[in-house]
């Protein structure tokens, strides 16, 4: 299951993650398909840079380009919240304590440096419980990212 990075600008960004928007138009240049997930990262074009707040969603739907208008090299993609799901292999890891740990993290609501740093770790997590497994880099990473977030706190504090 692939994991697509993108950039979105940012009139587009809260409409998506609100669901106001449900899909999104993209060149297909990655041929998106179906239960693939999408990390999108709003990124403001003005100031050539990123916002450091992101989002995932799931491809529910690929309107491949070619008719209703829409050029031959892009798509239009139906988009649904990500929701992590652990069917892997119990002698693989358990991953259900993981998702359990995504949903929480998810939830809560941090500003600035901590959000990047949270999305960030949120990544990594649900590259985890797509790919059914944990490598070394993917373990390393995560380490990591936890690491950083929890001296990002000690520090504010």
């Amino acid at each position: 299951m692939k994991i697509h990075d993108v950039k979105i600008h940012p009139e587009f960004f809260s409409d998506v993650v609100n669901g106001v928007k449900p899909f999104e138009v993209r060149k297909n240049d990655r041929d998106y398909k179906v239960g693939e997930k999408l990390v999108l990262k709003e990124y403001c074009p003005v100031l050539n840079e990123y916002t450091n707040r992101i989002c995932f969603k799931e491809i529910t739907y690929v309107l491949k380009g070619g008719s209703f208008g829409l050029d031959s090299d892009y798509v239009v993609l139906g988009l649904k919240e990500a929701s992590p799901t652990a069917s892997a292999d119990k002698n693989k890891m358990n991953l259900s304590g993981l998702t359990s740990f995504y949903t929480q993290i998810k939830s809560i609501p941090m500003l600035g440096e901590a959000e990047r740093i949270k999305q960030e770790l949120l990544h990594c997590m649900l590259a985890c419980i797509e790919n059914e497994k944990v490598d070394k880099e993917t373990l390393e990473n995560f380490r990591v990212k936890t690491k950083e977030l929890l001296m990002y706190f000690l520090k504010e504090l």
